[in-house]
């Protein structure tokens, strides 16, 4: 699957702030050359504002056919962990970049068995976070559409003059599910 597109969505799961804060990181790598909106709804939506989208569509409260009309008009869907709009965006026959940063915590019992599903779709990439177990989760899968990488993460926009400090921040707040 090539990235050649004209027109491109980006979209976010409304759940906490990770999908939004991933997609917010991505999209500006892809803005710049070509059509690039957004649609989401609530907070996800909040946090795509600041970003020079060149259109932004609120979602809030849109029925299904709303969103096939929009999904309809791009050529490719970029989506962080919306499993709806992906299995949406299949369905109408757009490609679709599918980032989940939850690979290692989903159970077998729950929504693993559709991402697995949707693996096995020619027209999705898959780009899981590395994690503990993710390697391991995806080395039974036999597609070549899915790649692990490492968290996503916005650059600094600055960094401290003449720090001499020698304490690091390990942040491991990943390794305990809120759920």
């Amino acid at each position: 699957m090539g990235m050649e597109a004209n027109r491109i969505l980006f979209n976010a799961e409304p759940f906490g702030f990770g999908p939004s804060a991933a997609i917010a990181a991505i999209a500006p790598y892809f803005i710049g050359s070509g059509c690039h909106a957004y649609a989401g709804e609530g907070h996800s939506l909040d946090l795509q504002k600041h970003l020079p989208y060149r259109k932004i569509h609120d979602m809030t409260g849109s029925s299904p056919r709303d969103w096939d009309k929009l999904i309809s008009d791009v050529d490719i869907v970029v989506t962080a962990m919306d499993l709806d709009i992906a299995i949406r965006s299949l369905s109408l026959g757009k490609r679709v970049v599918f980032y989940d940063a939850l690979t290692w915590c989903w159970q077998a019992e729950t929504r693993w068995p559709r991402i697995e599903e949707l693996i096995h779709r020619p027209r999705l990439l898959y780009i899981a976070q590395n994690f503990i177990g993710v390697v391991e989760r995806l080395a039974g899968i036999k597609s070549k559409n899915h790649f692990v990488v490492p968290p996503i993460t916005s650059r600094a926009r600055y960094a401290p003059r003449n720090s001499q400090s020698n304490v690091v921040l390990l942040n491991l707040g990943g390794l305990k599910e809120a759920l």
